[in-house]
């Protein structure tokens, strides 16, 4: 069994059929189009930024604690902005992950492709189990 096709001929110039606009066109697309890498950078992203909040936050108690008052709200809104907007990239990476997965499983693509079968009759087909 397989599936027949028609091979259409080649073209006699050797040029490429896509032009440069064309090709810059393709090149937004390219980056997430069949990984979810891009996802997952931004989940390490949030990370280091929630990691230099932490940072900033130390460094902020240990100065207070050594040289007394300092200025009274810049430094905690500037902790509080850091933080939040690690823990919502974060956030955003995992709901991102996880729908990349999502979609991968939902297009229903094999595991593997069966290039060849030995010892297996094809007369006979396979059973689903019933549980």
């Amino acid at each position: 069994r397989g599936v027949e096709s028609t091979r259409f001929a080649r073209r006699k110039r050797r040029r490429s059929c896509w032009s440069g606009s064309r090709l810059i066109a393709e090149i937004d697309r390219w980056p997430a189009s069949f990984t979810t890498m891009p996802l997952r950078v931004w989940s390490y992203v949030g990370v280091a930024v929630s990691l230099l909040a932490f940072v900033y936050i130390v460094g902020f108690l240990g100065k207070m604690l050594v040289y007394g008052g300092g200025a009274s709200g810049f430094p905690t809104l500037i902790i509080s902005i850091l933080f939040l907007g690690g823990v919502q990239l974060i956030s955003l990476g995992v709901i991102g992950e996880y729908l990349g997965r999502m979609y991968e499983e939902v297009k229903g693509r094999p595991l593997y492709i069966v290039a060849e079968r030995i010892g297996v009759d094809e007369r006979v087909p396979a059973k689903a189990d019933s549980a």
